[in-house]
């Protein structure tokens, strides 16, 4: 007994409003990387216009 009190019982304890904010926050994590990379990357195609 006490096995299902585990790390997977946590999310059934989130309120909508908490697993709103999670998942806001985990897209934004992606888009930032996905500016970082866009940044990273425009040099590279501004010279093979050039």
């Amino acid at each position: 007994m006490g096995r299902n009190s585990g790390s997977t019982r946590a999310v059934d304890n989130r309120t909508p409003e908490q697993n709103e904010l999670i998942e806001s926050e985990r897209r934004n994590r992606r888009l930032e990387m996905e500016v970082d990379v866009s940044e990273q990357a425009a040099p590279v195609f501004a010279r093979k216009q050039a």
